[in-house]
């Protein structure tokens, strides 16, 4: 709370110095962690109580927070897909409560509204995305949990359990629900997506004797041939 962060580089057993990353931040979500880029997600309490991101793009030595720009909003689950493209599930309480999911291309600067919903009873708890328009939010309703289905800018009802949800961790292919009373239901993620091959983009240097960098925005089946059309890689990344 208070925005400190602290960092250790042999397991635990030491910690550094209180690193301040803004005077009201509080995180609620450790999300994206890349070779450089750290973030978290939480909310700002300068004014208004807004979703905030918190992220270092040089391995923790600055920080910056970027505020949602949307009052009384709190950001109670996100994903981030790299370090610029995520999604955020959140509550707005005023003028009417409306629980809320939004995209960012651009880190959390900016935010996108995806979908909302006003049903007074319900709390998005956490956002899973596997796709640009597709994925799975972790709620609670009263006491209960359900898993909706994102699909564009609606949702389904995909699953429901007799206690609340509130947080996904993925393994593998596998995406684990985690829920109150030491819950856990697991969902096997390649039976939700699209088979369809589609070329890629972004691939550099191409052709490459050593590392070769592969851009995607979801869970997908990459084959390397080499300039023989031998396969040298196929695994799903």
């Amino acid at each position: 709370n208070d925005g400190i962060i602290f960092s250790t580089t042999n397991g635990g057993q030491n910690w550094s110095s209180p690193l301040p990353i803004g005077g009201y931040t509080v995180p609620t979500d450790r999300e994206y962690t890349g070779s450089d880029t750290i973030i978290f997600t939480g909310w700002d309490g300068t004014f208004a109580y807004k979703g905030a991101v918190t992220r270092s793009d040089d391995a923790g030595v600055t920080w910056q927070t970027y505020a949602h720009d949307s009052s009384y909003s709190s950001f109670s689950g996100t994903h981030f897909l790299s370090g610029k493209n995520g999604y955020a599930a959140y509550l707005k309480t005023w003028p009417v409560q409306q629980n809320m999911l939004d995209r960012t291309t651009d880190g959390g600067i900016t935010w996108t509204n995806i979908l909302s919903d006003t049903t007074s009873n319900i709390y998005f708890n956490d956002i899973f995305m596997t796709s640009a328009t597709e994925g799975y939010i972790a709620i609670t309703t009263g006491s209960t949990g359900e898993i909706l289905k994102v699909n564009g800018s609606s949702t389904t009802l995909d699953y429901s359990v007799n206690y609340p949800l509130r947080r996904f961790y993925k393994g593998g292919n596998t995406l684990f629900a985690v829920g109150d009373g030491g819950k856990i239901v697991k969902f096997n993620l390649t039976m939700g997506i699209d088979p369809t091959p589609f070329q890629l983009t972004g691939i550099y240097p191409n052709p490459t004797n050593g590392i070769i960098n592969i851009q995607i925005e979801s869970q997908s089946q990459v084959t390397i041939f080499d300039l023989q059309g031998k396969i040298v890689l196929e695994k799903r990344i």
